[in-house]
């Protein structure tokens, strides 16, 4: 679970970034 959230905590925050949101 540790990886996978290192890997979603950037790809989220790049989405979310893209939306216009927050970055987490």
């Amino acid at each position: 679970m540790t990886k996978d959230n290192e890997i979603s905590r950037p790809f989220k925050k790049r989405q979310m970034e893209q939306e216009g949101g927050s970055p987490f």
